[in-house]
C-alpha cells in the first residue's frame, strides 16, 4: 500500500556535464541536434547522442550515430543503449543528476497520444527531474531570457526553482510570466496584477540574477505563452506539466503540451514530483499479478488469475492504480475530485477485488497493492519477475478507445512477463 501522493519540490541538474539527445533515425528529429549543441556549448557541457535499440540490433545504429556525432563539430560523443523499454531507459537518463536530457518531440495531439501512446509524453510524466523538449516548431537557441510560466497554483510553481538553476548555468535572465483573462480594475491596477509574481520572485532573492516578471492578458494561456516563446530575446521557456493523461488533455487542454507543439524555442518542462512509492515487495516466491480498475472486467480476470495462482502455488497480487477523477460542472467546466476523495474510492475498489479473490479461493494467499502512478507503469513494475500478468479488457468502441486509450495495449507492447488478457463479458440484456 502507498500513501496519497503530495507535491514536493522537484530538483534539477545544477551542473550537468552532458547534454544528452536521444535519436531514433526519424528525419524530423534532426533540428534537435543543432539546438542541443547550442545549449551544450553555452552550458560548457559535452553533447552526447544516444540511440535505444532492441538487443542484437545495436550494430546497425552505431555507425550512423557516430556519423551524426562527428557532424556536430563540437566534440560530440555517441552511445547505443540496448533495451526493450525505451521509456524506462530515457527516464533513467533524466534521473541522472550528471545529465540533462534534450528530448525531441513531434508535438502530437492528445487524441493521437490516446490512440497509440507516446514515449515522449511517458518520459515527461515519469521523470523525477525537468528535461528540455524540442518541439516541431523549434529550430533555434538564441536570446538571453529564460521565460518561466506560472499559473498562480502551487503545482505551477514547481518549475521555478529548477528553471532558475538552469538559467544561471546558461547565463539567461529569468522572467516570470502569468496569463490572466483580463485586467482587473483597481485603484492601482498594475500593483494588484503583479503582486503574486512579486511575492514569488521575492522567495528567490539572493540569486545572482534579478528576477523580472510580467502579466499577460489572454483567455488562452497556451497561445499567449507561445507568443512569448517566439520573442527573439527568449532563449527558453519553462513550464510545469500537471501530469494529465491524454484523455484528460482532450477534455482540458494542457498548456505544457501546447507549448511543446508550438514554441519556437526549447521548452524546459517538469511534471509534479511526488514522494517515491514503497517498492513492490515481491518476496522470493512465485507470483501471479492481476490488474483491476473497478469495472465489470475485474470479476473474470480475478478468477482467471486466482486459478493460475493456485496451479502455480503462487501468491496472487492484486494491483489497482488510481488517478484523480474528473466531472463536468453545471457551468460546463471540467473539475477534478480532491486527491483524498480519489484515493478513498481507489481503496474501496481494491478492497472489493481482494474480497472477491478470497471468496473465490479462501486458501489463496492474496497481496493487495495500491499505486498512484499511471496504470500501465504500475502494472509493468508489479509484473517484473512474476509468473504471469492477468488483465481484463474492456469492450470499447472506436470512440471510447480513442478517448480513453488502452492500458492493455500499452502493457502488451512493453511487458516482458507472459500476459493473459481476459475479454469483458457482455452484461445480461
Amino acid at each position: 500500500m502507498v500513501d496519497s501522493p503530495h507535491a514536493v519540490r522537484m530538483s534539477a541538474p545544477t551542473s550537468p556535464s552532458k547534454v544528452v539527445v536521444p535519436l531514433d533515425g526519424a528525419v524530423e528529429r534532426n533540428p534537435v541536434v543543432a539546438v542541443a549543441a547550442a545549449i551544450a556549448e553555452r552550458m560548457g557541457a559535452q553533447l552526447e547522442l544516444v540511440s535505444i535499440v532492441s538487443p542484437g540490433l545495436a550494430s546497425f545504429d552505431a555507425p550512423e550515430l557516430s556519423r551524426q556525432a562527428a557532424a556536430v563539430g563540437i566534440g560530440a560523443t555517441s552511445r547505443v543503449l540496448t533495451g526493450n523499454d525505451p521509456v524506462a531507459a530515457l527516464t533513467a537518463l533524466v534521473d541522472d543528476s550528471d545529465l540533462l536530457l534534450c528530448l525531441p518531440s513531434s508535438g502530437r495531439t492528445a487524441l493521437s497520444e490516446a490512440l497509440t501512446g507516446s514515449v515522449g509524453a511517458a518520459v515527461i510524466h515519469g521523470a523525477s527531474a525537468p528535461l528540455i523538449v524540442v518541439g516541431p516548431e523549434c529550430h533555434r537557441f538564441t536570446g538571453d531570457t529564460m521565460a518561466i510560466a506560472v499559473d498562480g497554483t502551487p503545482a505551477g510553481e514547481w518549475i521555478v526553482e529548477p528553471a532558475l538553476a538552469i538559467a544561471e548555468r546558461l547565463g539567461l535572465e529569468p522572467t516570470l510570466f502569468q496569463v490572466v483573462p483580463a485586467p482587473t480594475v483597481t485603484l492601482d491596477e498594475d500593483l494588484h496584477e503583479t503582486s503574486y509574481l512579486a511575492r514569488l520572485a521575492a522567495r528567490f532573492e539572493g540569486r545572482a540574477q534579478p528576477i523580472g516578471y510580467e502579466v499577460l492578458h489572454e483567455r488562452r494561456p497556451g497561445r499567449a505563452l507561445s507568443d512569448i516563446a517566439g520573442r527573439d530575446e527568449v532563449a527558453m521557456i519553462a513550464v510545469s506539466s500537471h501530469g494529465m493523461r491524454p484523455y484528460e488533455r482532450i477534455l482540458l487542454p494542457s498548456v505544457a503540451h501546447h507549448l511543446i507543439r508550438h514554441a519556437r524555442c526549447p521548452v524546459l518542462v517538469g511534471t509534479r514530483s511526488v514522494p517515491a512509492e514503497a517498492p513492490f515487495d515481491h518476496g522470493s516466491g512465485p507470483r501471479v499479478v492481476v490488474g483491476v480498475d473497478g469495472s465489470s472486467a475485474d470479476a473474470l480476470a480475478i478468477e482467471v488469475a486466482a486459478d493460475a495462482a493456485e496451479v502455480r502455488q503462487a501468491t496472487l497480487e492484486i494491483v489497482h492504480a488510481w488517478a484523480r477523477a474528473w466531472y463536468l460542472s453545471a457551468d460546463g467546466s471540467w473539475i477534478a475530485h480532491p486527491p483524498e476523495v480519489a484515493e478513498k474510492e481507489a481503496r474501496e475498489v481494491l478492497d472489493a477485488a481482494v474480497n472477491q479473490a478470497r471468496e473465490y479461493n479462501p486458501a489463496l494467499k492474496v497481496r493487495p497493492w495500491l499505486s498512484g502512478r499511471i496504470s500501465a507503469e504500475a502494472l509493468l513494475d508489479a509484473a517484473k519477475g512474476a509468473e504471469l500478468l492477468v488483465l481484463g479488457e474492456h469492450r470499447y468502441n472506436i470512440v471510447e478507445q480513442t478517448v480513453l486509450g488502452s492500458t492493455v495495449t500499452e502493457v502488451l507492447q512493453r511487458c516482458t512477463t507472459p500476459v493473459i488478457v481476459v475479454p469483458e463479458t457482455n452484461p445480461p440484456g
